[in-house]
Order: C-alpha cells, then structure tokens, then sequence
C-alpha cells in the first residue's frame, strides 16, 4: 500500500523541485554565458589577428613598393639617355638622340619611353612588372660585371675614370649574385626575357650593325 503523503511533504516536495529548476536554469545561463564569452574572445581574436596581418602585410610590401617605385624612376630617366648613346653611336636613327634646345635632354625618346612605360603600367599586373624590371636591372649587372672583366684584358689602355677594385674577383662575384638572383624568377619571366632580347637583336641586326660608327 502507498503511504498518504501530507500537505507538508508535498510542499516540500515542490520546493526541491523548484530548487532544482533554478539550479538548472542557472547553469544552463552560465553555460550560455560562457559560450557567449568563448565566441566574443574568438572573434576579437580573429579580429586582432587579422589586423596584425593586414600590418605585417604593409610593413612588407611597403618597403617593396618604395624599392620597386625608385627602380622604375630610375629606369625612366636613364633609358632616354641610352638610347640617346646608341644614337650617338649610330645603333638608332638620329632623332632618338635629338635634345631639347632649352632644357638639354633627350626630350624626344624620354616621351617615348613615358607613353611605352605608361601603356604597360596600365596593361600589365604589378607582379609581372616588378619581375620584369627585376630581370632587366639583374641582366644589365650581369652583362657590366662581364665587361669589366673582358674589358680589363682587351682594352687595357682606355681611359679609366674609376678603375673596379678587385678585378675580376668583384666583378665575378656580382655577377654570379645578380644571376642567383635572376634564376629565382619564375620560367614565364625568363621567357619574356628572352622576347625582349629577340626584339633588341631584330633592331640591331636590321639598323644598328649596318650604322654603327664603330664599325
């Protein structure tokens, strides 16, 4: 037989049991409550993150852009002026050496090379630039590196403003650096490499080795 249960017991009956309701209503907050922390943390921590990223990101590419930037500039002022020697050389027609009568540069080829480096600015990805002024600028150190050199045994009686110290020790060594340094490049930049030296061989083979006044 079941024992009667008094008024009393069943009250204190449904006071544990809403005990246990609140218990379990707390916990339940306190466990949403520390999930809500644990994701805010995540989150802020993916923020900071990808803010520390986003700096380190510019802290690298900045000095890239200011080197890259101060390469191309320096490209662009001295190209006018070679080709301006070669004209003087007879390796180009005589107007890519005109000066300007004012100023005294080569005005002419300096806007020739504005609208060429200009078009493929706008045509052309910053990557694909930056590796092709890199392998411009290293194959000019590697071919004056080798010059020094083979100069210093077949023309030893030019006039030497500044003599190279260390030859050919120095020179060896930068152009084994500039070389290292271009092998690095990706295959499609050696490519273009190759096409730029194919055209510069094409003009010179159809003008400049029959006008070359060192010939």
């Amino acid at each position: 037989w079941d024992t009667p249960i008094t008024r009393l017991q069943e009250r204190n009956i449904y006071r544990q049991e809403l005990i246990r309701f609140q218990r379990a209503r707390r916990s339940f907050i306190n466990f949403n409550d520390t999930i809500d922390r644990s994701l805010r943390n995540i989150l802020r921590t993916i923020e900071l993150n990808q803010v520390n990223f986003e700096l380190r990101r510019a802290a690298v590419n900045s000095p890239r852009m200011v080197g890259l930037s101060s390469t191309i500039i320096v490209q662009m002022v001295a190209q006018p002026r070679i080709f301006m020697s070669m004209s003087q050389d007879g390796l180009l027609p005589r107007w890519a050496g005109a000066v300007h009568p004012r100023w005294r540069t080569p005005h002419v080829m300096t806007i020739v090379t504005g609208i060429i480096v200009a078009l493929a600015a706008g045509f052309t990805p910053i990557d694909v630039l930056g590796e092709l002024v890199s392998i411009g600028t290293l194959f000019a150190f590697v071919v004056v590196a080798i010059g020094v050199i083979v100069l210093r045994r077949t023309r030893p009686d030019l006039e030497r403003p500044f003599r190279t110290p260390g030859v050919p020790w120095l020179p060896s060594v930068s152009a084994i650096a500039s070389f290292a340094l271009m092998a690095s490049l990706s295959g499609e930049t050696w490519v273009r490499l190759v096409i730029w030296m194919a055209v510069g061989l094409v003009v010179y083979f159809a003008y400049g080795y029959r006008h070359s006044k060192a010939r």
